[in-house]
């Protein structure tokens, strides 16, 4: 009697590289044995209606027949295809500022209908499909962390990581102004993630320095003195900028010595007018007293004073 010729049950036709699959057919009536080809055209008998086949990274055919005592079924073959197992391989843009984005893209072999799976450790967009490009902000400075897995034709890569800088920008500096009869100095605090500072006076060239002061000199009264400071930093966000304007004093210092007073005793008041004399200046000025007890002229009322020391201040202007 003809062997009817074998069927397979479900064949894998489509593998990953390095798998283990078993290839079956239904069982023949009257067959006595089966004859299976491998990948590697070898035959084998004995091992009854299934084979396992280790794939590596090439495929091919693999065939059965029956085996009678009157003659062997036709031959039935299927043809397996061993795909690659893609990569996770993506770039990115990085350091970024934290009010930019990255631009992230893959740049494996899969094909743009793969499957990829990406993590942006809580960037914006979360939610996105395909290889990209994708532009991804985060809402905090810091180091992000990438991950993305590829699947195509049911191969799985390796997670792939990558890592993106996310800058706060440098502050910008408070500059501040100290002015006397012939220079004016100006000061700022040191600018956290600055490296230099280029200061500008005038307008004229730039110049570089790693301090927070610097004087100028060789000033008249009235004179008015701009300054411009950039900060230099390795932030991605670039460098910040400040500007200030200062004028030279035009009235030269002026000291004040308050003449003393005897101590006053408790239940007895007494109303004294209080002087002062003032040293240096054009002169002509007006004295402004406060304090406890005294009023604006200077005048003062130990009954409006307190018991012990008082402190008696004057302004000349």
């Amino acid at each position: 009697q003809v062997l009817d010729n074998p069927a397979f049950i479900n064949p894998e036709l489509s593998v990953c590289p390095n798998t283990m699959n078993t290839y079956s057919i239904n069982s023949i009536n009257d067959a006595t044995d089966y004859l299976w080809t491998n990948l590697n055209g070898d035959t084998i008998t004995g091992i009854g209606t299934s084979i396992p086949i280790n794939f590596a990274n090439t495929g091919g055919q693999i065939c059965v027949e029956g085996v009678g005592v009157c003659g062997n079924s036709l031959q039935e073959c299927v043809d397996i295809v061993v795909n690659a197992i893609p990569t996770a391989d993506f770039t990115i843009q990085s350091p970024i500022c934290n009010n930019g984005s990255s631009t992230i893209v893959y740049n494996g072999p899969a094909s743009p209908t793969a499957d990829y799976t990406w993590n942006f450790n809580g960037g914006t967009p979360s939610m996105v499909t395909g290889p990209g490009p994708h532009s991804i902000s985060w809402p905090s400075s810091g180091a992000k962390t990438i991950t993305l897995i590829v699947e195509e034709n049911d191969c799985v890569s390796t997670q792939n990581t990558q890592t993106v800088q996310v800058d706060e920008p440098l502050a910008t500096p408070v500059i501040n102004c100290a002015p006397d009869l012939s220079s004016v100095t100006f000061s700022w605090a040191d600018v956290t993630g600055a490296t230099s500072y280029e200061v500008i006076i005038n307008g004229a060239a730039p110049t570089s320095q790693t301090g927070t002061t610097i004087t100028v000199p060789g000033l008249n009264p009235g004179d008015n003195v701009t300054i411009t400071v950039n900060v230099i930093g390795n932030s991605a966000c670039g460098s910040s900028t400040a500007s200030s304007s200062c004028l030279v004093q035009n009235c030269p210092p002026v000291s004040i010595m308050i003449d003393p007073v005897s101590a006053i005793c408790q239940g007895a008041p007494q109303v004294i007018q209080l002087n002062a004399t003032p040293t240096g200046g054009v002169g002509g000025g007006n004295f402004n007293w406060s304090g406890s007890g005294i009023d604006v002229s200077g005048l003062f009322n130990s009954a409006n004073a307190n018991i012990g020391t008082n402190v008696i201040s004057v302004e000349y202007v």
